[in-house]
């Protein structure tokens, strides 16, 4: 969308944001047992950005192209609606895929039902507290406390997505990538000790049904199943915090926009001394001179 000619590849880059959604999926699952997920999840959105961003903008993310979409609505309305529904359904579709191939490359054990090296368990950590191993991953009581958490890492997140692309983003490429991967993984750790850091409604989408087939299966590695009510938290939390930060930096644009128009249309001083221009005053005797004068106030 935000692309120049990205509706005229539509499809090429509906494919890019599926291959990417897919990656980012496979690096959390493949770095489920490691002490370092939130970094490994970060570099692999840093190297997707340099990959795919230049194309589809690289929003691997339901809730970045919402906040895209929210700054874009003044352009195109119908087409960038069309363009957004088509990169969540890639989206949801890439993640799907990636927990596929997450399958594939573990050691699976059928006589002891468990799979190596297993994978992620999105599951709020309150809810770790809160209930036994045996029942499902449930959010119960802290529904509020949980919905907050993601809106909040999420609204994070997006937000600095935008302001890279749309204020105050580098010319570099890489610099950017940069500072949006650290960006994700600064969210992850914020949030990761309260609701478990999920941030991404196709991630959350294909990820609790994959742990839940997983669990089916494969009760051996102890996965969570993941209640309705945690998977509704996950999907609309990111999702309204998306759109919150796409309307805060539009209304912030539009703010800057008129800041740069007040600034463009101060008069110029011809002295330089006190901002005062030079007005042309006639004076009987000495026509030909110049005298400084002020202008009279406008309203900018």
């Amino acid at each position: 969308m935000e692309n120049k000619g990205g509706h005229a590849v539509r499809l090429h880059t509906c494919i890019h944001e599926f291959f990417g959604t897919a990656f980012l999926v496979l690096s959390i699952n493949s770095t489920s047992i490691n002490k370092f997920q939130a970094f490994a999840v970060s570099i692999m959105l840093l190297s997707q950005i340099c990959y795919i961003g230049p194309t589809s903008g690289c929003h691997l993310n339901p809730a970045v192209t919402i906040g895209v979409l929210v700054c874009e609505f003044k352009q195109r309305r119908v087409e960038n609606i069309i363009y957004a529904i088509s990169f969540a359904i890639s989206q949801i579709c890439g993640a799907f895929f990636g927990t596929f191939l997450s399958f594939m490359v573990q050691k699976k054990d059928y006589e002891t039902q468990t799979i190596f090296p297993g994978v992620a368990s999105l599951c709020p950590a309150v809810a770790d507290e809160a209930q036994d191993k045996d029942e499902k991953c449930s959010i119960k009581d802290m529904h509020v406390q949980v919905m907050l958490a993601e809106l909040m890492g999420t609204f994070v997140l997006v937000f600095i997505i935008l302001t890279v692309k749309y204020s105050w983003g580098s010319k570099d490429l890489q610099i950017n990538a940069f500072v949006i991967g650290t960006a994700l993984m600064s969210a992850i750790a914020m949030t990761a000790n309260f609701s478990g850091g999920g941030l991404n409604p196709a991630v959350a989408i294909a990820q609790q049904s994959f742990q839940n087939i997983m669990e089916a299966n494969f009760p051996g590695n102890n996965n969570r199943y993941m209640a309705l009510d945690a998977m509704a938290v996950y999907i609309l939390a990111p999702l309204g915090a998306g759109a919150i930060a796409g309307f805060l930096q539009l209304y912030l644009g539009n703010v800057r926009n008129q800041m740069q128009l007040a600034e463009d249309e101060v008069p110029k001083s011809r002295s330089g001394e006190n901002n005062e221009p030079l007005v042309q005053t006639r004076k009987s005797g000495d026509d030909d001179k110049y005298t400084k004068q002020p202008e009279p106030f406008k309203n900018i």
